[in-house]
């Protein structure tokens, strides 16, 4: 085979590959299970290291896939804020169950478990200064 026939080889066996699914093609074989179940589907086919223009395709149809649908970058932005991670640990703590109450209701979960202690330590909320409304001590207030 030549270059051109390898390269579009590893490139439909990608495609097929990943299937339908709309989010999780992250190109980084480490980040998700269903990264590493892409990788190992391709090596089951026979796509590995020592087929390096068919992985080249292969992995070229996930880098376009990936920036089309921007599934790495969602997962980074997913878990690299507090209250994103406040609502991975609910899921994981409370299961299922956390899906019986409303929206609101899982904001509120969410805003006592993680929030109201994340924005007492960082300095914005001050929970023993009831006089003051919760403001910082220090605080300046104008008459």
């Amino acid at each position: 085979m030549g270059y051109r026939a390898d390269y579009l080889k590893g490139w439909q066996a990608a495609v097929s590959q990943m299937g339908t699914q709309d989010r999780g093609h992250s190109v980084l074989p480490f980040l998700t299970k269903d990264s590493r179940k892409f990788y190992k589907g391709l090596a089951d086919q026979g796509i590995t290291k020592e087929t390096p223009v068919q992985l080249a395709g292969a992995v070229g149809a996930r880098l376009l896939t990936d920036v089309g649908t921007d599934s790495t970058r969602h997962l980074y932005w997913r878990y690299n804020h507090p209250m994103a991670l406040a609502d991975k640990a609910a899921e994981q703590v409370i299961g299922d169950r956390l899906l019986n109450y409303s929206p609101t209701q899982r904001g509120a979960v969410s805003l006592a478990a993680i929030g109201v202690p994340v924005s007492a330590s960082l300095g914005t909320f001050d929970a023993t200064n009831v006089s003051e409304l919760g403001r910082p001590k220090g605080f300046a207030i104008l008459c």
